[in-house]
C-alpha cells in the first residue's frame, strides 16, 4: 500500500510540474477557453482516535515542495470549544451560528491562542456570514475513492475510504452575457472562460 501511494503521488507531482498548457485557440464564432494547472500535490495523512469519550484528530501533510505541517485537534467539553495544536501555536476556539435572513446567517467565532515558542498570547473575535462566497469563480472538489471504506462498508455509509484522491478546480465564467438582436454572436465571441486545476491531495485516513 505504501508503494502504491508513493507511486500515485509521484504521478500527480509529474503532472503538476508540466508547463502550463497553451490557451485554447479562440474560435471566430465562439467563446475562448483557457486551461491551466496550478495545483501543488500534497500527501495528507489523518488518524482519528477516541480517548475517554473525546474524539482526537491527528493530521499531517507534505507537498511537492517539501513543506510539511502537523495538526492535532480535539473537542473541549467544558466550554464547548475546540483545542487545536498547529505548528507552534496552541489554539482554542468556539463558533456560534446566529439566525439571519436566508443564507445570510451570522457567524461569530471566538479564538484564543498562545505561541509555544515565545509564550505570547493572542485573542480574536471574528464576525462574518455563515455561508462563504467564492471570489475567484466556481470551486469544484471531487473525491475519487482508491480503496473500499473500512469495515467493508459501501459508499454512502457515512465513512470516507481510507485512501482517496481529492481533486479540485476553479471555473471562471463571465459575470453576465448580453445577447443583442443586432449581433447575437458578439457576446459569444467576447466571452472568456478559464479552468484551473488547483488542488490535488492524496489522502490516507485510518
Amino acid at each position: 500500500a505504501f508503494f502504491f501511494t508513493t507511486m500515485l503521488l509521484a504521478l500527480i507531482t509529474s503532472a503538476a510540474s508540466l508547463a502550463e498548457p497553451p490557451s485554447a485557440p479562440a474560435l471566430s464564432e465562439g467563446p475562448s477557453l483557457r486551461a491551466r494547472v496550478s495545483a501543488r500535490p500534497r500527501l495528507k495523512v489523518l488518524k482519528r482516535l477516541q480517548a475517554k469519550g473525546n474524539r482526537l484528530l491527528l493530521g499531517g501533510s507534505c507537498d511537492s515542495a517539501g513543506r510539511c505541517s502537523f495538526e492535532a485537534k480535539c473537542a473541549e467539553p467544558l466550554l464547548g470549544g475546540t483545542i487545536a495544536l498547529s505548528g507552534r501555536s496552541l489554539r482554542w476556539s468556539r463558533l456560534w451560528l446566529l439566525p439571519g435572513l436566508a443564507d445570510a446567517a451570522t457567524r461569530v467565532e471566538v479564538c484564543s491562542a498562545v505561541d509555544l515558542r515565545t509564550g505570547k498570547p493572542d485573542a480574536e473575535l471574528r464576525l462574518g456570514l455563515r455561508r462563504a462566497f467564492s471570489k475567484r469563480g466556481l470551486s469544484l472538489v471531487h473525491a475519487v475513492p482508491l480503496s473500499l471504506p473500512l469495515g467493508g462498508e459501501q459508499e454512502g455509509g457515512g465513512r470516507s475510504p481510507p485512501l482517496r484522491l481529492e481533486v479540485g478546480a476553479t471555473l471562471d465564467v463571465p459575470a453576465e452575457v448580453t445577447l443583442s438582436a443586432r449581433d447575437p454572436r458578439a457576446a459569444l465571441r467576447s466571452a472568456r472562460f478559464s479552468v484551473d486545476i488547483d488542488r490535488a491531495d492524496l489522502c490516507v485516513e485510518y
